[in-house]
């Protein structure tokens, strides 16, 4: 039994499923970190305190000890291998002298209690003393990361070990003599991660889809009852809540936060957007089901073409309501959550292609709908004639809105659908086209913005740099010595480059004084003091003011910053500094780490410039080749606009009126057909998603079938392939280029070596930081690379980069894994991974020797070599995506074709096959070819002669039988009227004879009986004929909820209800409209003539669709028929009616079964009857 209330019932369920899902997930996603700090709170104490104890015992273990007492220390290393991965540490002391460490990451000094909380630069530890024979053991556990620096890499965090997500932090009281009660675990306040951003808008567009199903349910259910004002009370309820939280929302998560995205100053977040679309596609929803047919074609005709007008200005300002990435790394790495950008822009495409949809189904007249386009562009010309590019895009929707109506009308079924998907494809490619466009213009302000940065030559991050170095500077013992001491050498100045400003010498030249207020010096001949010769140049020069003692000086054609600090000496002095910029500055490598995340960078990764003075290059930065006089491509390019130069994209912005700079990008940017492909794509995916939810798929339907099973296993087959060589691809591009990276740093580092052993050798230099502090700055400028020189014993003599152990980013210790397994010695050159925190790099050790004895050790760090990798890969990946999207949408069209030609002989046998029918002339099939699926055509077609044959002759039988049958039937029902003709003309006879008189009285009424009983002989024979044989049917498309209705109308009375009750607005089947007029009318008098007196007749009409299939239920409440009758009631002259000839239900069945249907009956015995009729539809 087919209930009547059965999808709507479905949408419910369904939907009620999916805002509990979304509810439930949401919730767990937005109060899982307050849940597991409530949880873990009570807990973390304990699980340190054991911890602890764990690591005290172990390092008290008489195998360790016996290891430090044979000083053992490789062997060591290798056993405190598992506490240095838990961020412990020991030390090994004899005397006063460090002997051992095992790690480099952080040094604890404190030698003077046997167990304490240590506080410093680099976090929190527990600390424990521990002495035995001459030896003093000190092991040290970080507990909580901290670092003077903040940004991507380094981030102040708690020992994962101890809480792994990073959701407490570690304060110190100082209250109880117990170590381990002074440490206090406190709920951090954390911001949603990335992944719980994702959750929460998916889970937020999830509930607006279930929202929309349970309301479109409701809709179906209560739309004639005034329930359905309810309803829209609660509509607009639920709008106001959903408005106010995603304003909650905008405060806690970054994607509904308008820097994510904005498309207006209402609409100022994600959020916000989806929900107007939601909204949108509500109001389509009930003004389909409410309207009246009148008004509902006319807000079908609206609401398409007003949609069409708009549709793809609304798509670009939704991709410009957003910041799209450059560079494909960060597609993948970081801003996945861009796609739900794409979702929302495909939604209003739905949307929009459902309205042109449901205005072809409600077509309104065509004076309308010319009148109404007509005017409607002419409106849109005068509202947008200002802004070009709108109006074009807003008339090409036009036209396609336009091109659909007309095409509509269409009879060939076959090119209307391969219209369907060229029109969905230039819908996708359009959308494509302005996707590109909008992300190229995006870049191209890109571009600019960092021009006006390098054109305007500040440096933030310098600024920020020297501010914070006042205090240490003017407090330096070195520098307030030497101003005590009047000595005259620039040592200072040496010593205030290496170890405060050694970031910045390669992007400065740097010169400066130390000098009292007595001290002069000669300025064009005439002595002049020193501070007021600064003064005067901050007062009479174009000076900015940054801080008190920082200034931009901009002095004809030079720009420097002037600095000066008051030193804490004897007699006043100041320091005076001058920085004048060498060359961009782009922070690469290390320089990362020492960039707090709130500071601007100047010049990201992957830009190159150059500034032209008189279209002469003045300077140049990047490895792209400027040329030194313009050349054509850069004279002739357009100011502020991308263009193409050397197959990169560049951009020319002016700086004054003799000078422009040239910034030119590596990252190479989307194209039109990968962005197509990438939302053809997305499409398939989610209609996939939507597919399984609302359709739901039947796994075992879609394998019976040979064409699903060829086109499932060939697109999967295909689809593995691309995405595994696409993975194997870039596995090996990238192992490739980290070899080809880390060979070119081998000769780069190797012939470094062997210059700098050579020169220590020949020139017999000291080992001092003084001598090789030259040494390795000489080094450094002629190598590009950075350099550390440790002592034998380990510790550090010198460095380039004295900031990153100035920060404590680093100790002046060597890396134990490699000094106490004495691979820097086993290995002349050793390469190792190493990490600050969450930067990787790579370091390489060479022992430095004179004659046989190592002297020293050399440290190479290549902190820019895993940026650079990154980098190519970037790109790498950025063009294998770009083909194998390509190849994967060309596959699955091809596949998909290609599936269809090899099964379209077998769909053509299997659609003859079941149209197979022995009582009419059936077809064969042509097919030229001699393959397997030929010779199973000729089967068929041998196959077709035989029953051809054999046919004619069960015919032949059959005829013979059933005009035997036919005989008996019509004698059966000629032989009632029959019996009283006969007799009245007998009697008639006899009164002749007998009493003429009477015969004149009685003739006209006998003659009257007579006429009735041959007009019910006529009609008799009439049914048999057109029971025998049927008219030749038309095959075209019926819509048949018109066809109900103009038969609900013809069957109006006052003497009963007739009610229609239609779900979908238009059910397309294939037959002959006379037929399935005549079947239904056939059931509906039938159910008019079923009636009862005893109550008011009511006839209910229901229409709607599933699974492919019209489903057509009529029912009253009248008579109703016995059980034992039902099995009889569609057998030829069955009747329950006291007249009639039985045949009219045999009649329907025989339509029915025709278009491939069936035809359902149910009955209650003074209840009613239902009569379920089954089509399937046409698409």
């Amino acid at each position: 039994m087919i209930k009547i209330d059965y999808i709507i019932n479905k949408k419910l369920k369904l939907s009620l499923w999916i805002l509990l899902i979304s509810v439930l997930v949401f919730t767990i996603n937005h109060t899982f970190y307050p849940l597991y700090q409530s949880i873990n709170k009570n807990n973390l104490s304990k699980k340190v305190e054991k911890q602890w104890n764990e690591l005290k015992s172990f390092v008290n273990d008489t195998a360790i000890i016996k290891l430090i007492i044979n000083n053992d220390w490789s062997s060591l290393q290798q056993e405190l291998e598992n506490i240095n991965n838990i961020k412990a540490g020991v030390w090994i002391y004899d005397a006063d002298s460090l002997i051992y460490w095992s790690t480099n990451d952080f040094i604890i000094n404190n030698l003077t209690a046997q167990q304490w909380v240590a506080e410093s630069e680099r976090g929190i530890f527990l600390c424990y003393s521990q002495e035995f024979e001459n030896y003093k053991l000190i092991l040290s556990w970080q507990l909580q990361e901290s670092y003077p620096i903040k940004n991507n890499y380094l981030t102040n965090k708690i020992n994962k070990k101890i809480d792994p997500l990073a959701a407490f932090e570690l304060k110190i009281n100082n209250k109880n003599n117990n170590v381990l009660e002074n440490l206090e675990f406190i709920p951090r306040d954390i911001q949603p991660t990335k992944t719980q951003n994702f959750i929460a808008l998916l889970s937020f567009i999830l509930f607006l889809f279930g929202l929309y199903l349970l309301i479109s349910a409701l809709i179906n259910k209560w739309k004639a009852s005034n329930k359905i004002f309810v309803l829209l009370i609660l509509i607009l309820t639920i709008i106001g809540l959903l408005w106010i939280l995603t304003n909650f929302l905008s405060t806690k998560y970054y994607v509904f936060n308008p820097s994510f995205f904005a498309l207006s100053l209402i609409f100022n977040n994600i959020g916000k957007t989806f929900l107007l679309v939601w909204l949108a596609a509500l109001i389509i929803k009930i003004a389909i089901k409410l309207l009246p047919n009148d008004y509902k074609r006319l807000f079908c005709f609206v609401t398409s073409i007003f949609f069409s007008g708009n549709i793809f200005i609304w798509l670009s300002r939704i991709f410009n309501a957003t910041e799209f990435p450059y560079s494909y790394y960060e597609w993948i790495s970081t801003k996945v959550d861009i796609i739900f950008v794409i979702i929302l822009a495909i939604s209003l495409l739905v949307i929009w292609t459902w309205s042109i949809r449901l205005m072809l189904t409600h077509k309104p007249p065509k004076k309308i709908v010319y009148s109404g386009f007509a005017f409607y562009t002419i409106f849109l010309i005068f509202l947008l004639k200002n802004q070009n590019f709108y109006l074009i895009i807003s008339m090409l929707g036009i036209l396609l809105w336009l091109i659909m109506y007309l095409l509509s009308s269409m009879n060939k079924k076959s090119f209307r659908r391969y219209f369907i998907y060229i029109f969905s494809g230039m819908i996708v490619a359009i959308s494509s086209f302005l996707f590109m466009r909008v992300h190229h213009q995006s870049f191209s302000n890109y571009l600019l913005l960092n021009a006006v940065k390098i054109s305007s030559e500040r440096d933030l991050i310098l600024e920020n740099h020297l501010n914070e170095l006042q205090t240490e500077i003017s407090a330096d013992r070195f520098l307030v010595n030497y101003a005590n001491s009047f000595d005259t050498s620039m040592q200072w100045l040496t010593h205030i480059k290496n170890h405060y400003l050694s970031s910045f010498q390669d992007q400065y030249d740097i010169i400066g004084f130390i000098c009292s207020s007595h001290d002069k010096f000669l300025n064009n001949n005439l002595e002049i003091n020193c501070w007021q010769y600064y003064d005067s140049i901050v007062e009479y020069s174009q000076a900015q003011h940054i801080s008190d003692n920082l200034y931009f000086i901009t002095n004809a054609n030079i720009t420097y910053y002037l600095y000066k600090i008051m030193l804490h000496s004897e007699l006043p002095h100041q320091l005076y500094l001058e920085l004048y910029k060498k060359k961009p500055f782009r922070p690469e490598g290390y320089l990362e780490l020492l960039v707090n995340i709130e500071e601007e960078q100047l010049l990201p990764g992957q830009l190159d410039y150059a500034t032209y003075y008189n279209n002469t290059l003045m300077q140049s930065y990047g490895n792209t080749i400027f040329p030194l006089q313009v050349d054509n491509e850069i004279d002739a390019a357009p100011i502020g606009k991308l263009f193409k130069y050397h197959d990169k994209y560049a951009i020319k912005s002016e700086i004054d009126n003799n000078r422009f700079i040239v910034l030119v990008s590596n990252h190479t940017l989307p194209n039109w057909l990968s962005i197509f492909s990438f939302f053809i794509i997305i499409i398939l995916l989610l209609y996939l998603i939507y597919y399984i939810l609302i359709k739901g798929i039947n796994i075992k339907k879609i394998f019976r079938s040979y064409a699903g099973r060829l086109q499932i296993t060939l697109i999967s087959i295909i689809t593995i392939v691309i995405l595994v060589a696409g993975i194997l691809s870039v596995k090996y591009i990238q192992n490739t280029y980290s070899r080809q990276l880390e060979k070119q740093c081998f000769e780069r580092n190797y012939g470094l070596y062997l210059s700098l052993q050579d020169e220590i050798v020949k020139n017999n230099i000291k080992i001092n930081s003084t001598s090789i502090d030259s040494l390795l700055w000489k080094y450094k400028y002629s190598y590009f690379s950075d350099l550390h020189f440790y002592n034998t014993d380990g510790t550090l003599l010198s460095t380039t980069q004295f900031a990153l152990f100035n920060d404590h980013l680093l100790t002046t210790l060597i890396n134990p894994d490699v000094y106490w397994t004495n691979k820097w010695k086993k290995y002349w050159y050793y390469s190792n991974k190493e990490k600050i925190s969450e930067f990787e790099y790579r370091n390489t050790y060479m022992p430095v020797f004179r004659g046989n004895n190592i002297i020293g050790i050399l440290s190479i760090p290549m902190f820019s070599q895993i940026t650079e990798l990154r980098g190519e890969l970037s790109e790498l990946i950025g063009a294998f995506i770009n083909i194998y999207a390509i190849l994967l949408l060309i596959s699955l069209i091809f596949t998909f074709l290609i599936t269809q030609y090899i099964n379209r002989p077998l769909q053509l046998i299997s659609k003859r096959l079941k149209s197979l029918n022995l009582s009419k002339q059936n077809e064969k099939i042509e097919y030229k070819s001699n393959d397997e699926i030929g010779q199973l055509v000729k089967q068929y077609n041998q196959m077709i002669d035989e029953l051809a044959e054999k046919a004619e002759k069960l015919a032949q039988n059959e005829r013979e039988i059933a005009w035997r049958e036919m005989a008996k039937q019509v004698a059966h029902e000629i032989k009632n009227p029959l019996t009283p003709m006969k007799l009245s003309v007998q009697f008639l006879q006899r009164i002749w004879k007998q009493d003429k008189k009477r015969f004149e009285q009685d003739i006209e009424k006998y003659l009257t009986t007579l006429l009735e009983q041959i007009e019910q002989l006529s009609e008799i024979a009439t049914a048999f004929s057109q029971f025998n044989k049927m008219p030749e049917p038309l095959s075209k498309e019926v819509n048949l909820i018109t066809l109900l209705q103009n038969l609900a109308a013809l069957f109006h009375s006052t003497d009963y209800d007739i009610n229609i009750h239609l779900e979908s607005d238009k059910l397309t089947v294939i037959g002959d409209e006379s037929r399935l007029n005549r079947a239904f009318t056939n059931i509906l008098q039938n159910a008019v003539q079923a009636l009862s007196n005893e109550r008011r007749g009511e006839i209910n009409i229901y229409a709607k669709s599933d699974n492919n299939n019209a489903i057509i239920i009529i029912s009253d409440n009248g008579i109703g028929i016995a059980n034992e009758m039902l099995e009889n009631i569609f057998e030829p002259n069955f009747t329950t009616k006291s007249s009639g000839t039985g045949l009219g239900l045999a009649i329907v069945k025989h339509i029915i079964e025709d278009l491939n249907g069936k035809i359902l009956v149910e009955s209650l015995l003074g209840e009613g009857t239902k009569f379920t009729i089954i089509l399937p539809l046409c698409y």
